[in-house]
C-alpha cells in the first residue's frame, strides 16, 4: 500500500469481512443470493489523522457504520476511510 495519509479526522481502515462457509448451509439458496450485510463493519485501523480524538492505535479493531465508509480509488489503489464520528467503539480481542 502506498503512503496515503488521512486528514480532517478521518481514519484509514481495512474492512474485515466474515468468511462465509458455503459448504455448510442447511438448505439450498440461489447461487446469486448474498446475505444482507450488517449495518456495522469490523475494521482494522491502518492510519489516522493526528486531529482524531479517539483512543485508537494502528492495528486495533474498531466498529464503524458501514454506510459511512468511503471508498477512494486513486493510482490503482483502493483506500477505505471513515470519519471518526462514525466509529462506535473498539474491540479489545483483535480479529485475525
Amino acid at each position: 500500500m502506498s503512503n496515503f495519509k488521512p486528514f480532517n479526522r478521518h481514519i484509514l481502515i481495512e474492512i474485515l469481512e466474515d468468511e462465509e462457509d458455503k459448504d455448510t448451509k442447511p438448505f439450498l439458496l440461489p447461487e446469486d443470493y448474498k446475505k444482507p450485510k450488517s449495518l456495522y463493519a469490523l475494521c482494522k485501523v491502518l492510519d489516522f489523522c493526528c486531529e482524531c480524538k479517539l483512543d485508537i492505535t494502528t492495528q486495533c479493531t474498531i466498529v464503524a457504520q458501514r454506510s459511512m465508509i468511503e471508498t477512494i480509488e486513486i493510482l490503482d489503489q483502493t483506500y477505505y476511510l471513515v470519519l471518526e464520528n462514525y466509529v462506535y467503539g473498539s474491540i479489545q480481542n483483535e480479529i485475525d
